[in-house]
């Protein structure tokens, strides 16, 4: 799985609030029965936050989301093969926090 991938959130109860994860785990670390993901949260259900440097905005797609560090989770592994990615394992660009085009 590449690192910094976004999917979908496979999830019906929280899709509505959570529509996207961030995949943060190390490849190095594939082998594990779980995956380390970062709650992407549209930007326009939630004010900023007043710790922005935990939660910065992020673009995926061409939309405003936040990236919700603090309540990062894992994800079992056997729930990640319905996941459907978004993106590529493309790496962020630190000075605009952009991921996705």
């Amino acid at each position: 799985m590449p690192l910094f991938t976004v999917y979908r959130n496979p999830n019906p109860a929280s899709r509505r609030r959570v529509p996207l994860l961030l995949d943060v785990q190390s490849e190095l670390l594939d082998d594990l029965a779980t995956r380390v993901v970062v709650p992407l949260v549209p930007a326009s259900q939630r004010k900023a936050p007043s710790v922005k440097k935990l939660v910065p905005t992020v673009v995926v797609g061409g939309q405003r989301y936040l990236l919700v560090t603090p309540q990062w989770a894992g994800v079992s592994a056997s729930h990640w093969a319905s996941l459907s990615a978004i993106t590529q394992g493309i790496a962020p660009k630190s000075s605009r926090h952009s991921i996705c085009c």
